[in-house]
């Protein structure tokens, strides 16, 4: 008996097995395509078999192991970060579909030539928010430095660039004169918006940021609870204008409230306008 591969005139082919019967020495011949079928089943339920396991031991559908975690950096590029100066970005995760638990805490690590860096929290769960402090050194300053945040073997790792910037000069002048905007809307943040906290007696920390800008200065604020930027145009009334937004640390990726004054030298109340789409580094 020989098993050989017929050609069909359709275009098919099929296994078939050509040799004599051994009652009356006649030519036979058989159709070997059900073995065939069932042969390349078992093969294809075998090899996913061996993924299956392969993916289970590898800790990406382990029950234990939890789902893959995609991290993300906002913004993912500062064109100004002054060295020296801290830049401030954020941090989120997201679980992707699959098995195990979706709230899994990722531990973060950050890795940046050229830079001291800080992530707060160290460990991140999917819909939190984390803060990055980047902080470029003197001898950078005139290249782009990489920032790569990952976390273990079920992560999907981020990464921003910074160009790095000449120290701000009269770093005093320019807190100075940022605080002084955003004492202007302290007043109507607490009048008009009690239930965020915030008057005369909160404390700030002043991270000065796009220091190089000539005509619109900025600041961002941190206090235990909020993000406040500051930014204002440079000019003479009535284009004087300043505006503010506040981001919810730890818990927002961009603005939720944002004040502006039509001229500072007006003495102009403060006025609720749309928050920004994204922060501004």
């Amino acid at each position: 008996m020989k098993t050989a591969r017929e050609s069909r005139s359709d275009g098919r082919s099929r296994w078939i097995t050509r040799g004599r019967s051994p009652e009356n020495g006649r030519s036979v011949r058989s159709t070997a395509a059900p073995f065939q079928r069932g042969h390349r089943l078992r093969r294809l339920v075998t090899s996913v078999s061996l993924l299956l396991a392969h993916l289970a031991f590898g800790g990406c559908l382990h029950p234990t192991g939890g789902r893959i975690v995609a991290l993300h950096l906002v913004p993912t590029h500062v064109g100004d970060a002054a060295a020296g100066e801290a830049c401030v970005l954020l941090v989120t995760a997201d679980a992707l579909p699959g098995f195990g638990p979706p709230d899994r805490k990722t531990p973060l690590r950050v890795a940046c030539d050229g830079a001291e860096v800080n992530v707060v929290p160290a460990a991140l769960a999917s819909g939190e928010v984390a803060e990055l402090r980047v902080v470029p050194d003197l001898a950078v300053v005139g290249e782009h430095i990489e920032v790569v945040v990952s976390g273990d073997t079920r992560t999907i790792p981020c990464r921003a660039t910074l160009e790095v910037t000449d120290p701000p000069e009269h770093r005093g002048a320019l807190l100075e004169a940022s605080i002084a905007v955003r004492d202007a809307f302290v007043p109507w943040l607490e009048s008009r918006h009690p239930e965020l906290g915030i008057d005369a007696a909160t404390e700030w920390e002043a991270v000065p940021i796009r220091t190089h800008r000539l005509v619109v200065t900025h600041c961002v604020f941190l206090s235990t609870e909020w993000e406040c930027v500051v930014w204002w145009h440079v000019t003479i009334p009535p284009h004087d204008w300043a505006r503010m937004s506040l981001r919810r640390r730890f818990a927002d990726v961009t603005p939720t409230l944002a004040p502006q004054i039509a001229s500072r030298a007006s003495g102009d109340p403060p006025q609720a306008i749309d928050p920004p789409d994204e922060i501004i580094r």
